[in-house]
């Protein structure tokens, strides 16, 4: 709870700690609290930029996530941060050794196999989002509560004019401050 506390708030750091903590307190690596733990860790290592801590993290569950069907819903959640990790490093082999990418791991989970009814909807959005082509835009500090997928026809409808018009707003300001002279 802390932990989640923490990263809500956008303070990785400190929700890493409490996230190692929870680990420490499930020894069996297939429980559902360990596993949950493992998968908010490697999200608050990814916010920090701690991409040579996810092998370590995820290799517990590699041979099981690699078999095939799989039906525990804390292991699919796992997987599919691990999908979105591998979506924004372009593939990368960050996790270890996989026969197929997290991506082609998350298209094998039949989302009718999903009793969870919250992890089924994100499963579902999860597939949507892969499907099309998508941008996505992001703030450098931050690499994941920030980071949105739209569509194409978004961007350049919606979200590329009020960019370029928040800059061009923007450059006008200064031109006001830099006539005035104003040291602020």
């Amino acid at each position: 709870g802390w932990g989640e506390t923490y990263y809500g708030r956008g303070l990785a750091e400190k929700a890493a700690k409490f996230f190692m903590k929870a680990q420490t307190l499930f020894d069996d690596p297939m429980s559902s609290q360990r596993i949950a733990a493992t998968s908010r860790l490697l999200q608050a290592y990814y916010s920090l930029g701690l991409s040579h801590l996810y092998k370590t993290l995820v290799d517990p569950y590699l041979d099981v996530i690699q078999k095939g069907r799989i039906s525990d819903p804390y292991l699919i959640d796992l997987l599919m941060v691990m999908a979105e990790i591998e979506s924004r490093y372009k593939g990368s082999d960050y996790f270890g050794h996989m026969e197929y990418s997290a991506n082609q791991l998350l298209s094998k989970v039949i989302i009718d196999d999903v009793k969870d009814k919250p992890l089924s909807n994100k499963l579902e959005i999860s597939y949507l989002m892969r499907k099309g082509e998508s941008v996505y835009y992001e703030l450098p500090h931050d690499h994941v509560s920030t980071r949105s997928y739209i569509s194409d026809a978004t961007y350049n409808t919606e979200v590329k004019p009020a960019l370029v018009r928040s800059k061009e707003l923007f450059e006008s300001a200064l031109e006001i401050i830099r006539n005035e002279d104003i040291a602020t």
